[in-house]
């Protein structure tokens, strides 16, 4: 994984292979399980936050 934030669609589909749903992300973020940044109407995910968490 090159890039440094993804958004919650790619999180979804490159990082958990489409095994969890944005919609799971989504609550996982407003619930304040999984750190994100919002910039505008998107919230970015740190790739190495998902590596410490998730692998």
């Amino acid at each position: 994984m090159s890039k440094r934030f993804l958004t919650v669609r790619e999180t979804s589909q490159i990082f958990f292979e489409g095994k969890v749903s944005v919609s799971s992300l989504y609550r996982l973020i407003t619930a304040g399980e999984l750190p994100a940044i919002k910039i505008g109407k998107k919230f970015l995910i740190n790739t190495e936050t998902l590596k410490q968490k998730y692998v």
